[in-house]
């Protein structure tokens, strides 16, 4: 008789800055900057009555970056907004594995 259990875990810190750039209130550019660490663990356990319990356990840390911005359009008539638009160009995001192992 066999009882296999898995396990994961994943666990994701980050600290954000934006920073916002605009030309008389009409045309900008607004970036978000995130860097982080990332730690998984999964694992597995396997009993059996013939050859008892075995464990297959691993963990990494990983350290990345998220890049995000957005295209604003305004155009303003005697202060009042007409057109506002805001494009997003998409996300960048950068990871590496910074460690890892089995225990």
């Amino acid at each position: 008789m066999r009882a296999p259990v898995t396990t994961a875990g994943n666990v994701k810190t980050a600290l954000g800055t934006e920073a916002s750039v605009g030309l008389y209130g009409t045309v900008g550019v607004t970036a978000d900057l995130a860097p982080y660490l990332r730690g998984e663990a999964p694992g597995t356990v396997t009993a059996s009555s013939r050859d008892g319990a075995k464990t297959a356990d691993t963990w990494s840390v990983y350290g990345g970056v998220d890049l995000s911005g957005t295209l604003r359009l305004q155009l303003s008539v005697f202060g009042t907004p007409v057109i506002e638009r805001s494009i997003p160009p998409g996300t960048l995001n950068r990871e590496w594995k910074l460690a890892g192992g089995t225990f």
